[in-house]
This record gives C-alpha cells, structure tokens and sequence, in this order.
C-alpha cells in the first residue's frame, strides 16, 4: 500500500458513506511496530479546499480497511490501530467506524 492507494480507499469509503469530501493528502502514521503501517488521510470539502474540517481524519490500515479517527486530544483509536491485530472487541470499539472489502 502507498500514499495514492490509500486516498483511492479513503475516497471510496467517503463517496459510499454519501460525502462530498475528498481525500486530500495521506501519510504514514508513526510510532508502528515493525510490519504493521497506517496511513492517516486528511480529506477536504473540494469548494473551499483551504477550509479547516473539524472531526478528525481517515485511517487506512495495510489490509485496506478504512476506519474514522477523531481529533480529539487523547482518542485512542489510531493508537489502538497501530498496535492492535484488528482482531480485539475493546480495540475495535475505539474505532467508530469501520469499511473493508
């Protein structure tokens, strides 16, 4: 998985969720064990690209499943993807939604 792959993914997910959101940039998050990545994706509303969204960002795990993270201080839910198999009930209760093929 790379940048471009992981906003195609994040932008399916967005377009089936019914939003008009785009994905705009996508990252490498940091701090994951050896084998496990998860890209954060930022998205935007594409008529006012520069305007700031509030609501946190999109994360997009190596299997290609899409899960929604928040901006809140102190969410756990990226830090639960980065070092969870996925597999966890609690973990994944973090994770307010989730898509996968």
């Amino acid at each position: 998985m790379n940048a471009a792959e992981a906003k195609k993914r994040a932008n399916a997910f967005l377009r089936e969720d019914g939003s008009h959101l785009v994905a705009k940039s996508a990252r490498k998050a940091g701090g994951a064990p050896e084998g496990r990545r998860v890209w954060v994706v930022a998205y935007v509303d594409p008529a006012e690209p520069d305007a700031m969204l509030t609501g946190g960002a999109l994360a997009v795990t190596e299997d290609g499943k899409v899960h929604t993270i928040g901006s809140a201080p102190g969410d756990p839910a990226l830090q639960n993807l980065l070092f969870s198999s996925g597999n966890d009930a609690t973990e994944e209760s973090q994770v307010h939604k989730e898509h996968g093929d």
